[in-house]
């Protein structure tokens, strides 16, 4: 149907306040109702806490899914790094007995990390948004800080989380398995668990009505790190992740998509 409307042409219909089927003729089954909220939805909101409607869409086992990643991605890793720590031991010293020493201080470091739980993975989003929010801009640190530096206040998030512990999560926070086949062809791989989760979820939140919107959003970034980023010259934000939603009369979102350029 589109290749054959490329070819020929859109047919317009005249736009109206009144329904029209004029284009629908031969249909039998037209829908005819309204978008609404799904009955699990409601159920969600029925509440009215916020937390309640928030992991209904981004539900508890996706929280599960990314701490057993996260920790994952560490033990994939530490092979590595001890063998960096080793080169980095060999350097400092010549002293074959501190070298052992010093790599078996390392190893045992090392190996106390802890595995990363779901609820920690929460209290490490909320401090990341906290801090965007409430920003102590002179360094990371000082969010951990015991008392006032000058004007500078003292941190608030000793409570919430220890520091290494903190910076331990936002090392080897993970989505998925970098180690998976499908790594080297899907391009949105490193969050496609995020991706594929939401679709679900937002899809079993609204029952789509007759007239169905689409409409495309930008996510901002600008990190070369980010390699589904595109170039948009005429937005506010010229780089961002390019999303294409489906949303029924601009309600609510319940189906998205992710846009990029194959082979760049």
């Amino acid at each position: 149907m589109l290749r054959g409307m490329s070819d020929n042409g859109w047919e317009l219909l005249p736009v109206t306040d009144e329904r029209d089927d004029s284009d629908l003729s031969g249909a039998t089954d037209v829908f005819t109702d309204p978008p609404q909220l799904t009955a699990s939805a409601i159920e969600a909101a029925k509440t009215m806490k916020p937390s309640d409607l928030f992991f209904y869409y981004m539900p508890k086992t996706l929280w599960t899914e990314i701490a057993e990643e996260t920790n994952r991605y560490e033990r994939q890793t530490r092979p590595e790094r001890l063998r960096q720590a080793k080169l980095s031991i060999e350097k400092k010293t010549d002293d074959i007995y501190k070298r052992k020493e010093m790599f078996q201080a390392k190893k045992k470091a090392l190996d106390a990390f802890k595995d990363v739980l779901a609820a920690e993975i929460m209290h490490f989003l909320v401090l990341v948004i906290s801090r965007a929010i409430c920003p102590i801009t002179s360094r990371l640190e000082d969010h951990w800080k015991t008392r006032a530096r000058g004007a500078i206040p003292a941190g608030t998030w000793s409570p919430f989380m220890v520091r290494k512990h903190f910076k331990e999560i936002n090392r080897f926070l993970h989505f998925t398995n970098n180690q998976a086949p499908q790594a080297k062809t899907d391009r949105a791989w490193k969050i496609r668990n995020v991706i594929n989760k939401l679709q679900t979820t937002f899809k079993g939140g609204m029952e789509l009505g007759r007239w169905v919107a689409f409409d495309e959003m930008v996510i901002p970034s600008r990190s070369s790190r980010n390699n589904i980023r595109v170039f948009l010259k005429n937005k506010p934000h010229k780089y961002g992740t390019k999303l294409l939603r489906e949303n029924p009369l601009l309600l609510q979102v319940c189906s998205f998509a992710l846009f990029y350029i194959v082979g760049i």
